[in-house]
Order: structure tokens, then C-alpha cells, then sequence
């Protein structure tokens, strides 16, 4: 297997477009279910966190900064990405779910592949680059699944 070099920065866009894809989704979901809103708009403000936060990590690296990624996770940063998140735009992902449950089942499914995606970003973030950073990322993102997924079981989902 192949080591690849991958920069840090576009792996840290990435997780950018992974929170905006996250912040779009709970502001739509707010709009479509009012027993939900509170809720939801907790969420989209701890999604645009998150992206201040990648951000900021961003912003922080070294000119040429580099991440060594083996192809296996490079491969798998790239088609998740390409495949799953940008391939639909979150908000649109809602359209047609009508109760609160089907909408929180799309939030934890959200939730699940962000902290996928999460947990191989941080593989391959070099620690004093942030990486404790996109921990508590995930960490946080771990209790927004617990959340969502306790509203969904109360709910009957």
C-alpha cells in the first residue's frame, strides 16, 4: 500500500463543508417541524461552531502543511465526500419526510456519518495541528447522536 500526501488544509475544507452541509439541514428541519425547532436550531449553531473551529485549525497550519495519508484512507475521504455528502443537498434530503420522527431519523444518520467522517479526519490531522480539536469535534458530534436519537426513541421512532 501507497503512502499519499494529502494537504491538511483540503481535508480541514472538507470537515468545513461537512458542518455547512450540517448547519443547512437543522435550519430547514426547524422550519419544517415546529415541536423540533428549538431543537434543531441548537444544533445548526453548534454546527457553525464546528466550522469555525475547522476553520480556525485552517487558518492555523503552515504553509504546505501536509497530511501522510495511506491510499486507502485517501480513497475513503474522497468518495465519502464526493458520494454521500455533496451529492445532495441536505435540505433537499428532507423534502418528502413528514413527521418528526422521519426527520429526526435523517438527523442521526446525519450525525453518524459526520463522526465517520470525523473519526478518519483525525487519523490524519498531526497532532499540535489541531487534532484535540477534532476530538472534542467528535465528542460533541457523538452527543448530538445520543440527543437525537433519545428524542427519537421518546417519539416512538
Amino acid at each position: 500500500m501507497s503512502v499519499l500526501h494529502f494537504k491538511a488544509e483540503e481535508v480541514l475544507q472538507m470537515a468545513e463543508r461537512v458542518e455547512e452541509a450540517g448547519i443547512r439541514f437543522y435550519r430547514r428541519g426547524a422550519e419544517m417541524q415546529p415541536e423540533l425547532r428549538e431543537l434543531f436550531l441548537e444544533l445548526a449553531q453548534m454546527e457553525e461552531d464546528h466550522r469555525r473551529t475547522f476553520a480556525e485549525i485552517r487558518a492555523s497550519l503552515t504553509e504546505g502543511g501536509r497530511a501522510i495519508l495511506d491510499e486507502d484512507t485517501r480513497a475513503y475521504l474522497e468518495a465519502w465526500t464526493d458520494s454521500h455528502l455533496f451529492s445532495q443537498d441536505p435540505a433537499e434530503a428532507l423534502q418528502g419526510l413528514k413527521t418528526p420522527q422521519e426527520v429526526l431519523k435523517g438527523a442521526v444518520a446525519l450525525e453518524r456519518d459526520s463522526i465517520a467522517f470525523y473519526v478518519a479526519l483525525e487519523a490524519v490531522v498531526p497532532e499540535g495541528w489541531g487534532r484535540e480539536k477534532v476530538r472534542e469535534v467528535i465528542r460533541e458530534e457523538q452527543r448530538h447522536f445520543a440527543t437525537l436519537s433519545q428524542r427519537l426513541k421518546a417519539l416512538g421512532g
